[in-house]
C-alpha cells in the first residue's frame, strides 16, 4: 500500500508547461519556439530560434546555429546569419560578408593563428598546420598516417557533420546478419567527435516501412548512442528503400530535430537487395541529394550495381561500395572516411563541390551556381557574365563576344587590335594602328600613329615618319616634308596649287579664295552676311568666346619647357580679343592636384592676365588631366566664375604625355563636353592616342594638334588663334545654326531650350537637362529621384519598374523588384503564375510555387505542404491529424486549430497577436484565431472643378471633417488631395496625427476652380501618397474616398487609373453628384459597384450618406467577431467575426468566414468550401469533396472503390474485401477465409497450409509432392496435372472447377469460368458473373448482370437503354438522351425549351424550365411576378421583394419600406431588406438574395453568388461559378474546359465526347480506330488485346487467347488452376 502512495506522489509532482501542441516535463527537455528538444547539453541547453544548442560550443547568429570559435567560443562573431573566427576575419560594413584578415592565397587561419600554406595540401590540427598526405590529426595531436588509412583527410575523426545511417532490415538480411550490420554502424562512428557535437548522427531502419531509430538531437554522447544501436531489433519485411530516404529527407534532415543548417548532410544507405519500387527510389534519392544531401549508398552481396549507381552522389564510382558479404562490413569503414572528407582537386588540393570547383588542380569558389560556373584554367568565371580568352578571364560584352588575345570584346562596337579591345569611334572605323582604331577612308597608319587622309588616301596620302603628307603637295625626304610649291606665292588646296592673291588667301575645297567678301561654309563659297562681314575667318563663325587655357605642368615637363610653355600662353593671350570684349580667359594649371590661376571674371585686360602669368611657377608632380577637367566643369564655366549666357565655350588642353588615370580623364572629359564645351586637345611629344582622341571633341581629327616638342607649339599658335577669334556659324547637316541660340540635333538646328549650356539632343530635338530626359529618341518630363529610361519612357524607380523592357509599370511597394503581367510584385509575399498575382510562401519566398488545376484554375501553394500532382493539389501530411504551419508540418490534438507564425495551437485557450501566441482573454471572440485590428489609411479625393462651385465646396468641407471627426485616430489615418486640370497634394497620412490638427487642415483647404482631371488625381494618390515615406502602412487597408461631381477630361485614362490603384490593392469609394451618367462613376469603384458607387443628386445628400460610408469603412476592415455593431440577424449571418449575407435563408451555415447554401456546399478541411456536386452522397476527404458512392478516401487521397460496398482503404489504395486482405496497413493481399488468413511481413497466408517464420511464409507440406486443398493437404493425385476444386483434387487437362464447382472440359472451343458457372468465351460473355451471349462478338458490352450492343443500345446506371439516334450519347441517371435535344436534371431527362439551344432552358431540381418566363425556387418552378416587378425567392415561393418581404420562410407585405427602412421604389430595388440603388426592366429584373440584377447581364448563381453573363444567353451556373456553355461544363461540381463543343458528357473531373472517345476508370481516353473497351484506365482494341484481371495483355494467340488470373494464355501450350498457370504443356515437333 505505501508504494502505491509514492508512486501517486511522484505522479502529482511532475509539473508539465507547455510547448506548442504539447506539454513537457522542464527537467528533461526545452521548449523552443514551439519545439520541443531534449536537454542534449544538460542546464547548458539553450534555445537559438527553433533550434536547441550549446554556448560552450556553437553560436546563435539571427536565429541560425553556427560552428563556434576558440575557447569556450570566446573568439566567435556575428555577421549577417554566419559565425566567424574574429581572429582571423573581420565583418564588412554591410553586415554580411566575412573577409579575411590574411592573405588566403598563400595563408590559412588554424583555430586564430595565421599559418603558411605548404607545397602539398594543408590541414590544421589546433593552432599547427601539417601535411595531410603522410600526417593526421587524431586529439587535437598530429601523428603518422596509419597505413590503412586511405585517402587524405585532415582528422582522424570524421569532419563537422550530421549523418543519417539507413540500414536494410529487410527479409533477406537475415536474423545472423543484422548484429554485423549494426557493428559496422558503430565502427565507422568510433572517430567520430560525437561528445564534442562536431559529428551528430540519426539512424533509421527498413523494410515494407521504416522506423526512425533516433533522431539528430537525441544523442551527444557516444556512448549512450553505441548503447542505442546496439539495441535495435530486427524487424524483417521487403525492401522500401524509396521510403527510408524520403523519411530520412524529410523527417531527419530537419531543422526541427537536430539538422544544422550550415553544416553538410550526408545519408550512408547499407542494403542486400534491389527494393520494392525502382522508380520511387530513384525520385527519392535525387530529391535528397537536390537538398544538398550527400548519398553514400552501400550494397551487400549484389550483382547489379545500377539501382545503387543512381542512388548514390556523383561519382559513383567514389559513392557506391560494394562488398561480397556481410563479414567484409568492416574493410569499408576507412572507404567511407575518405569520401566523407574531401574530393580530390589536383594532387595538392580538395574542394567542397556545392561551393567549390577544381580548377586545374585547383578550387575556385562557384559563380552563379554550378550550372553557371566554368573553368579558365585555374580560375573559376561565371559563363553568363564572364568569358575565358587564352587562360584569363575577361567581362562578357553580350552575346556576341569574341577573343581578342586575354580579353574579351564585341566585334560590333570594337576592333582587336594587338591583343586589346579597341572602341570604334564610328562603324566605318574598322582597322587597326598599333593599339588604335581608324576610319581607312578619312585616316592613315603612320608608324602606329593615326593620322588625317587627303584626297584618295591610297594614292594621294603618305607618310613622312609618324605624320601624314599630301603627295600632291608636299615630299618627304628623310623624315622631313619640304613643299611642292613656293609657300610665299602659293598655296596648295586639297592637291591643287594656286598662286596666292594680295592679303590673306584661303581654300575652300580645292578653290583658293580671298576672305573679305567670302566664306567657306560646308566645302561651299557664299557671300558674308550680317556679323560675318567683321570677321576675317576663312569659315563661317563668330567671334565671341569664353575660353579657358590648361596646362599640363607634371614633372615630365621641366624648368626650361615651362617657361616655353608660358610663352605659348602669352601669345595666345596676346592674339585674342580681351580688350575688346569679344574674349574672355580663364587659366588652369595641373599636376597631382589643379591650381586654378585665375577666372574669366577676374581680368578683363591682357596686361593684366599677362602680369599674373610671369608669376605662374613651375610646381611640379604627377598627371593628374581628369580632375583639370572636372575643375573646368564645375568651377570655371559656371556663371559665378565670368562664363557669360549664349557665348560659346572653349578649352585648350595641352598634355606632355598620359594622364595618371587615362579612365577617369576620359569620363570627365565627356561630362565636360556634354555642356557644350569644344575641346582642342593638344600633344606635345607623343603620339596620338584613345585618351587625347577622347578629351578632343569631335571630330577628333579637327580637334587634336600635335607638336614634336615644346618649341614646336609656336608653329600651331596662329592655328588656335584663328580659332578662338572665329568661332564659326557651323555646318548642320545640309543647312547652318548659330552656336550662340542653337545647337545642331542629328542635321536638324534646333533652338536652345532655356538655358543653351543645359540644352542637350535627343535625336532630332533639342531638350533642357534639368527639366526633361532623353529616353530613346524620345523627350519626357524629368521625373523625381535619380530617374531612369525604360525604352522611350522616363520613370522613377523609386516608384516605378522597367518591365519587358519597354513597359513603365507602378511598383506597389517599396521592396516590389519583379514584373507580372501589369502589376509589379514583392517576391517574398507574391508569386507570379501566368501573369496573375498569387500569394507567395516562406520566409524569402522560396517556397510557393504555381499549379494549373484539372478544372484549369490556377492557384498558388506552400511546397513544403502540398505537392501538384496531375492538376490536383496532394497534402504532404495527414490533415486529419496534422497542420502545415507557414511550411512546418506538426501534428494536432484538437478539435480546432490555428496558426501563429509557424506554430499550431489550441484556439480555446490562446490567441494570436502580432504573430506572437497570447493567453486569450474573456473579451477575445472564440471563433477567431487573431487579435483584432482596426486601423485603415483613407486618401480623401475632392473635385475642385468648375462647376462644384464655393457654397458646394463648403459642403464637401464639412463632410470630410464629420468623417474625421467619426473616425478613430491615430488609428485611421487621413491624406487628402484636390485636382481641377492639375492636382494639389494637400496633406499626407503622416502629417496629422491628431482629430484638431487635421480638421483645421480641411477647414482651410482653398477653393481653386478648373476642368476635372479625375484620372491624375487617382494616378498621384496611387504613386504618392500610399507609399510608406508618405505614411502607409503595411498592415492597414488602403481607402480612397473620391467626391466628384462631373465626367473626367478623359474618362479611359481615369479608369485605367482605377484599376491600377485596385490592382494595388486600394479600395475605392465613389460618390458622384448630380451625374446623368454613371457608367464612369462605377467603373472607378471598387466592386461590387452597387455598394461603392453612390449616386447623389446634389451636394445636400452628403450628409444622409456620411453614416453609410463610415459603416462601409468600419465593415471593410474590422476584423471583430461581426465588428464592434450587431448584424441583423433576419438579413445576415456571423461567420467567425465576419458578417455575412443570408445567402441561403434560415438554412445558411458558415465556413470559417464565409457564408454558404448548404444544398450547393459542403465545408471540408481547413475551411474549404467545396461543391456538393454528388447531393446527399458529396463527402470530404482533408479539402477535396467526393462521391461516397464510388469513391473512398484513403489517407488524403481520393481513390475509386474497386469492389463497390464491399472497398476498402489499404494504405493508398482500395481492395475487394470478399477476396483480398490488407497486411500490415500497407499492402494488399488475397485472401483464403476470414478465419483461415494472416499476414507475415506484408504477404498474407493461408494458415492451414503455411506458417511465418523469420525467412518468411513457408509451407507446412512438400511442394513438390503435396497440395493444399482448402486447408488439407494430400498428395498429388495427378502430378503436375493435380489441381484443387474446394478439398478436391482433378485432372486439369480434363476438367476445370469454378468456384468450387467442378465441370468436365467439353470438346472443342476452350472454355473459362465466369462465377460458379463455365462459358465459351468467344461466343459468350461473363457479366457480373453471369453467362451472357455475345451480341456484336468482342465489341458486346456488359451493363451490370446483361450483355448489350454498344451499335444499338447504351448503358446507364445498370439499365440498357435502346438508341433512337447516334446523338444519344449522354445519360441521365439511368436513362440516356440527345443532348441536342433535352437537359438533364437531377436525373431527370426534360425537352429543351429551344431545340439546339442548351441555355434555353434551366434545372430547377429535377425539373428545367425557361428562364425568361420561370423562376426556380428552393428547388420548385415559379412563374415571374406580374410586368414591372421584380422576382425573388422565399423558400419554394416566387414574390416581389419591392411589395413584399420574406421573414423566416414566409412572405408578408410591406409598405413603402425595405426592412424598416424607406426607399424609393422608382429608383430603388429592395431584395430581402437590402435596398439596391438601381432599377430593372421586366421580365429581366430579378435579386440576387440581397442584390438585384438584370437577368441579360447577370445570372445568380449558388451561395447567392452574383456573376457576370459573359456569355450572353449561354451563361450558366456550376454551383457558384457562372461559365460559358459553349466553350465549358460542369462536372462533379467543377467548371472544365470542353475540348471541342460536342464535349457534353463528365468523365470525373473530365468533359469528353462518347462518339469519339471512352471514360476508362476516370481517364478520357481516344476511342477513334478500334479502341472501344475499358480495362481499368486505358482503352482497348478486343479483337488484337484482352483485359485479364485488370491488366493488358496481347492476343498472341488470337481467338485461342484466354485469362488465366492476371496472365494471359493458350490451351494449346498451358493448363490454367483457378488463378494460376498450373503447368506448361511439352510440344514435340516433328520435322
Amino acid at each position: 500500500m505505501s508504494s502505491l502512495w509514492v508512486v501517486f506522489l511522484i505522479g502529482i509532482t511532475i509539473d508539465l508547461v507547455p510547448c506548442g501542441h504539447d506539454r513537457i516535463d522542464d527537467t528533461k527537455s526545452i521548449c523552443c519556439e514551439g519545439v520541443s528538444h531534449p536537454l542534449s547539453w544538460g542546464p547548458k541547453t539553450e534555445c537559438c530560434g527553433m533550434f536547441a544548442f550549446s554556448r560552450q560550443v556553437e553560436t546563435c547568429c539571427e536565429g541560425q546555429i553556427n560552428p563556434g570559435y576558440g575557447v569556450n567560443n570566446r573568439n566567435s562573431k556575428c555577421c549577417g546569419q554566419f559565425s566567424y573566427d574574429s581572429r582571423c576575419f573581420e565583418c564588412l560594413g554591410d553586415g554580411e560578408t566575412i573577409k579575411p584578415k590574411f592573405d588566403y592565397r598563400s595563408e590559412l587561419c588554424c583555430d586564430g593563428s595565421v599559418r603558411r600554406l605548404l607545397d602539398n595540401k594543408t590541414c590544421c590540427c589546433g593552432s599547427e598546420a601539417f601535411n595531410p598526405t603522410n600526417k593526421v590529426c587524431c586529439d587535437e595531436r598530429i601523428i603518422d598516417r596509419p597505413k590503412d588509412m586511405p585517402g587524405d583527410c585532415c582528422s582522424c575523426g570524421l569532419t563537422k557533420v550530421d549523418i543519417v545511417i539507413i540500414l536494410d532490415a529487410s527479409e533477406s538480411i537475415t536474423l545472423p546478419n543484422w548484429p554485423k550490420m549494426l557493428k559496422f554502424a558503430t565502427e565507422i562512428l568510433a572517430d567520430a567527435e560525437i561528445d564534442d557535437d562536431n559529428v551528430r548522427v540519426g539512424l533509421l531502419t527498413y523494410r515494407h516501412n521504416a522506423t526512425v531509430e533516433f533522431h539528430l538531437d537525441d544523442y551527444h554522447n557516444k556512448k549512450q548512442m553505441f548503447n542505442a544501436i546496439t539495441s535495435i531489433p530486427y524487424i524483417r519485411g521487403s525492401t522500401n528503400t524509396g521510403m527510408a530516404i524520403e523519411m530520412a529527407r524529410t523527417e531527419m534532415f530537419n531543422p526541427a530535430r537536430g539538422d544544422r543548417p550550415n553544416v553538410d548532410n550526408v545519408a550512408i544507405v547499407v542494403t542486400d537487395g534491389d527494393s520494392d519500387d525502382y522508380q520511387h527510389s530513384i525520385e527519392q534519392a535525387q530529391m535528397a541529394k537536390d537538398s544538398k544531401i550527400h548519398v553514400f549508398a552501400i550494397g551487400i552481396a549484389l550483382k547489379n550495381l545500377t539501382e545503387l549507381k543512381n542512388i548514390a552522389s556523383p561519382p559513383a564510382e567514389k559513392n557506391v561500395l560494394s562488398i561480397d558479404d556481410f563479414d567484409h562490413l568492416e574493410t569499408l569503414k576507412g572507404q567511407i572516411f575518405a569520401s566523407i572528407c574531401t574530393e580530390e582537386c589536383g594532387q595538392k588540393e580538395f574542394f567542397h563541390p556545392d561551393h567549390e570547383v577544381c580548377c586545374d588542380g585547383q578550387p575556385q569558389p562557384l559563380k552563379g551556381g554550378k550550372e553557371n560556373t566554368r573553368c579558365c584554367g585555374q580560375t573559376s568565371y561565371s559563363k553568363s557574365e564572364e568569358v575565358c580568352c587564352d587562360g584569363a578571364v575577361s567581362p562578357s560584352k553580350g552575346k556576341n563576344t569574341q577573343c581578342c588575345g586575354q580579353v574579351g570584346y564585341d566585334p560590333s562596337s570594337e576592333v582587336c587590335c594587338r591583343g586589346n579591345a579597341v572602341p570604334k569611334l564610328g562603324p566605318q572605323y574598322t582597322e587597326c594602328c598599333g593599339i588604335y582604331s581608324y576610319d581607312p577612308n578619312t585616316e592613315v597608319c603612320c608608324e602606329e600613329t593615326v593620322n588625317k587622309a587627303f584626297g584618295n588616301p591610297s594614292k594621294d596620302t603618305g607618310c613622312c615618319a609618324d605624320f601624314s603628307y599630301d603627295k600632291r603637295c608636299w615630299e618627304c625626304t628623310k623624315g622631313e616634308l619640304t613643299p611642292l610649291f613656293d609657300p610665299e606665292c602659293q598655296i596648295c588646296c586639297d592637291g591643287v596649287i594656286h598662286p596666292m592673291e594680295p592679303g590673306l588667301s584661303c581654300c575652300c575645297g580645292q578653290d583658293i579664295f580671298q576672305p573679305r567678301n567670302q566664306i567657306c561654309c560646308d566645302g561651299k563659297l557664299r557671300k558674308r552676311q550680317g556679323s560675318e562681314t567683321g570677321s576675317t575667318c576663312c569659315e563661317c563663325g563668330s567671334a565671341l568666346v569664353d575660353l579657358a587655357i590648361v596646362v599640363d605642368s607634371s614633372e615630365s615637363v621641366g624648368y626650361d619647357n615651362w617657361n616655353t610653355l608660358k610663352d605659348f600662353v602669352e601669345g595666345l593671350i596676346k592674339n585674342s580679343e580681351v580688350d575688346e570684349g569679344r574674349t574672355r580667359i580663364a587659366f588652369e594649371t595641373y599636376r597631382h592636384n589643379v591650381t586654378l590661376e585665375f577666372k574669366f571674371n577676374d581680368y578683363l585686360r591682357k596686361a593684366n592676365m599677362l602680369a599674373h602669368l610671369r608669376y605662374v611657377d613651375y610646381v611640379r608632380g604627377s598627371s593628374n588631366a581628369g580632375d583639370a577637367l572636372k575643375m573646368l566643369t564645375n568651377e570655371v564655366f559656371t556663371s559665378e566664375a565670368g562664363d557669360r549666357h549664349n557665348v560659346p565655350n572653349i578649352a585648350i588642353v595641352v598634355l606632355d604625355g598620359t594622364s595618371d588615370d587615362p579612365d577617369h580623364t576620359r569620363a570627365e572629359a565627356e561630362k565636360l563636353k556634354e555642356t557644350g564645351c569644344h575641346v582642342y586637345a593638344i600633344a606635345v611629344g607623343f603620339k596620338i592616342n584613345d585618351e587625347l582622341k577622347a578629351i578632343a571633341s569631335e571630330p577628333w581629327k579637327d580637334n587634336v594638334f600635335t607638336a614634336a616638342n615644346f618649341e614646336d607649339l609656336f608653329k600651331i599658335e596662329a592655328s588656335l588663334s584663328n580659332v578662338i577669334s572665329d568661332v564659326c556659324p557651323q555646318p548642320c547637316g545640309k543647312t547652318l545654326y548659330d552656336p550662340k541660340t542653337e545647337v545642331c540635333c542629328n542635321g536638324q538646328p534646333q533652338p536652345a531650350v532655356g538655358d543653351l549650356k543645359l540644352t542637350r539632343c535627343c535625336d532630332i530635338r533639342s531638350y533642357n537637362v534639368k527639366k526633361q530626359m532623353c529616353c530613346n529618341k524620345k523627350v519626357n518630363v524629368l521625373p523625381p529621384g535619380k530617374p531612369e529610361c525604360c525604352d522611350t519612357e522616363a520613370y522613377d524607380p523609386r516608384d516605378a519598374m522597367c518591365c519587358y523592357g519597354n513597359t513603365v509599370l507602378p511598383r506597389t511597394s517599396e521592396s516590389a523588384s519583379e514584373c507580372c503581367g501589369n502589376s509589379t510584385y514583392d517576391t517574398i509575399d507574391e508569386l507570379c503564375c501566368e501573369d496573375v498575382l498569387y500569394q507567395n510562401y516562406g520566409d524569402e519566398g522560396e517556397s510557393g510555387a504555381c499549379c494549373v488545376l484539372s478544372s484549369g484554375r490556377t492557384v498558388s501553394y506552400d511546397r513544403r505542404c502540398y505537392n501538384c500532382v496531375k492538376g490536383e493539389l496532394v497534402a504532404r501530411y495527414d490533415c486529419a491529424r496534422e497542420r502545415c504551419c507557414d511550411g512546418r508540418i506538426q501534428p494536432i490534438y484538437w478539435p480546432e486549430s490555428c496558426c501563429c507564425g509557424k506554430v499550431a495551437f489550441n484556439p480555446v485557450d490562446q490567441i494570436c497577436c502580432d504573430k506572437k501566441l497570447k493567453k486569450r482573454k474573456p473579451e477575445d471572440d472564440r471563433t477567431c484565431c487573431e487579435c483584432a485590428s482596426n486601423i485603415m489609411d483613407i486618401v480623401v479625393i475632392l473635385d475642385s472643378s468648375e462647376s462644384v462651385g464655393l457654397d458646394n465646396w463648403r459642403q464637401m468641407e464639412l463632410f470630410v471633417e464629420d468623417l474625421i471627426n467619426d473616425s478613430n485616430i491615430p488609428d485611421a489615418r487621413f491624406g487628402l488631395l484636390t485636382y481641377k486640370h492639375n492636382v494639389s497634394l494637400e496633406f499626407h497620412l503622416n502629417t496629422y496625427f491628431d482629430k484638431k490638427a487635421l480638421m483645421e487642415a480641411v477647414d482651410n483647404l482653398p477653393y481653386v476652380r478648373g476642368s476635372t482631371n479625375t484620372g491624375m488625381a487617382i494616378e498621384v494618390v496611387r504613386k504618392q501618397m500610399f507609399t510608406p515615406r508618405t505614411g502607409d502602412r503595411d498592415r492597414a487597408p488602403n481607402f480612397v474616398v473620391l467626391i466628384t461631381d462631373g465626367q473626367s477630361d478623359d474618362p479611359k485614362y481615369t479608369v485605367d487609373q482605377a484599376e491600377f490603384a485596385k490592382a494595388q490593392g486600394i479600395h475605392i469609394i465613389a460618390l458622384g453628384v448630380g451625374l446623368k451618367d454613371v457608367k464612369e462613376l462605377r467603373a472607378v469603384a471598387s466592386p461590387p459597384a452597387d455598394d461603392n458607387a453612390i449616386s447623389l443628386k446634389n451636394f445636400e445628400e452628403l450628409e444622409a450618406v456620411k453614416q453609410r460610408i463610415f459603416n462601409d469603412l468600419a465593415k471593410s476592415v474590422c476584423p471583430l467577431p461581426c465588428g464592434n455593431s450587431s448584424i441583423d440577424e433576419r438579413m445576415e449571418i456571423c461567420c467567425n467575426g465576419v458578417p455575412q449575407k443570408l445567402v441561403a435563408g434560415s438554412r445558411t451555415v458558415c465556413c470559417g468566414y464565409v457564408a454558404y447554401d448548404p444544398d450547393c456546399f459542403m465545408c471540408c478541411e481547413d475551411n474549404t468550401l467545396v461543391s456538393k456536386y454528388a447531393g446527399e452522397f458529396t463527402e470530404c476527404c482533408c479539402k477535396w469533396a467526393y462521391d461516397s458512392r464510388s469513391h473512398l478516401c484513403c489517407g488524403n487521397q481520393i481513390l475509386p472503390k474497386v469492389a463497390g460496398k464491399f472497398s476498402e482503404c489499404c494504405h493508398n489504395e482500395t481492395y475487394d474485401t470478399r477476396t483480398q486482405v490488407c497486411c500490415d496497413l500497407t499492402t494488399v493481399q488475397p485472401s483464403y477465409g476470414k478465419d483461415n488468413t494472416e499476414c507475415c511481413n506484408g504477404v498474407s497466408y493461408d494458415t492451414r497450409c503455411d506458417e511465418c517464420t523469420r525467412k518468411g511464409v513457408s509451407p507446412l507440406y512438400d511442394v513438390e509432392e503435396e497440395l493444399c486443398c482448402d486447408g488439407e493437404i494430400s498428395k498429388k493425385e495427378f502430378g503436375e496435372k493435380s489441381c484443387c476444386c474446394g478439398k478436391k483434387q482433378f485432372n486439369s487437362d480434363i476438367g476445370i472447377c469454378c468456384e468450387d464447382n467442378y465441370y468436365d472440359r467439353p470438346k472443342g472451343d476452350e472454355v473459362t469460368c465466369c462465377g460458379k458457372n463455365i462459358h465459351n468465351a468467344k461466343k459468350e460473355i461473363c457479366c457480373d458473373d453471369n453467362v451472357q451471349p455475345r451480341l456484336n462478338g468482342f465489341d458486346t458490352g456488359c451493363c451490370n448482370e446483361l450483355s448489350f450492343d454498344p451499335r444499338k443500345q447504351h448503358c446507364c446506371e445498370g439499365k440498357i437503354n435502346k438508341k433512337k439516334n447516334d446523338k444519344e450519347t449522354c445519360c441521365c441517371a439511368n436513362t440516356v438522351f440527345d443532348f441536342e435535344k433535352s437537359i438533364c436534371c437531377d436525373g431527370k431527362v426534360n425537352k429543351l425549351t429551344k431545340a439546339g439551344n442548351r441555355s434555353s432552358s434551366v434545372c430547377c431540381g429535377n425539373k428545367a424550365f425557361d428562364p425568361l418566363k420561370k423562376i426556380c425556387c428552393g428547388g420548385k418552378v415559379n412563374k415571374l411576378k406580374k410586368k414591372g416587378a421584380s422576382t425573388a425567392c422565399c423558400g419554394k415561393k416566387a414574390y416581389d421583394p419591392q411589395q413584399q418581404l420574406c421573414d423566416d420562410g414566409k412572405v408578408k407585405k410591406i409598405n413603402g419600406e425595405c426592412a424598416n427602412i424607406k426607399y424609393n421604389p422608382k429608383t430603388q430595388t429592395c431584395c430581402n431588406g437590402w435596398i439596391n440603388n438601381a432599377t430593372f426592366k421586366e421580365p429581366w429584373a430579378r435579386c440576387c438574395f440581397g442584390e438585384a440584377y438584370d437577368a441579360r447581364e447577370k445570372v445568380c448563381c449558388c451561395n447567392g453568388n452574383l456573376e457576370d453573363a459573359f456569355a450572353g444567353i449561354f451563361t450558366q451556373c456550376c454551383y457558384s461559378y457562372a461559365y460559358d456553355s459553349r466553350t465549358h461544363t460542369c462536372c462533379d461540381g467543377q467548371v472544365v474546359r470542353k475540348p471541342y463543343p460536342s464535349a457534353e458528357c463528365c468523365c470525373e473531373r473530365q468533359a469528353y465526347d462518347s462518339n469519339r472517345e471512352i471514360c476508362c476508370g476516370g481517364k478520357v481516353r481516344a476511342c477513334g480506330g478500334d479502341k472501344r473497351k475499358c480495362c481499368g484506365t486505358e482503352a482497348y482494341d478486343p479483337m488484337l488485346e484482352i483485359c485479364c484481371d485488370g491488366k493488358l495483355h496481347d492476343r498472341r494467340f488470337g481467338d485461342e487467347t484466354y485469362c488465366c488470373g492476371s496472365e494471359s494464355y493458350t490451351p494449346m501450350l498451358a493448363v490454367c488452376c483457378g488463378e494460376r498457370i498450373a503447368y506448361r504443356k511439352k510440344i514435340s515437333m516433328e520435322w
